[in-house]
């Protein structure tokens, strides 16, 4: 669900504008500093800095990099592997369809409300 959903729907007014910003930030919120520390985990893979994966051992000859072939080609395997595990687990972690439905119940339920007459 993307914010422009919300405040693009027909049931979003400039009186109700606050309303539905909070609504936006009650489903999203929870969901940011998981996906924050998602992204920062999966970024140090990205450098092979990951405790865990890498022992520091160098298998064979060393390039340049530091980094030997061995080293590079199954630890790109095996982080690739991970990489894709853990975004799929996002994709999964939170269904699209139920969060807009959640989302559109509450608006229904806030243009139900009344409101007073300066806020319409």
């Amino acid at each position: 669900m993307h914010l422009y959903s919300v405040s693009a729907h027909p049931l979003t007014s400039l009186g109700r504008i606050s309303e539905v910003l909070r609504i936006y930030e009650e489903i999203r919120l929870p969901f940011a500093p998981s996906l924050a520390n998602l992204s920062f985990s999966t970024g140090s893979m990205y450098v092979f800095d990951v405790p865990g994966y890498y022992d520091g051992t160098r298998k064979v000859d060393v390039g340049a990099n530091g980094i030997g072939a061995y080293e590079r080609e199954s630890m790109a395997t095996i982080l690739k592997r991970e990489i894709w595990r853990r975004w799929d687990s996002v994709e999964s972690s939170r269904d699209p369809l139920a969060t807009w439905k959640e989302a559109e119940s509450k608006l229904q339920a806030l243009a139900h409300a009344v409101l007073p007459l300066d806020c319409v």
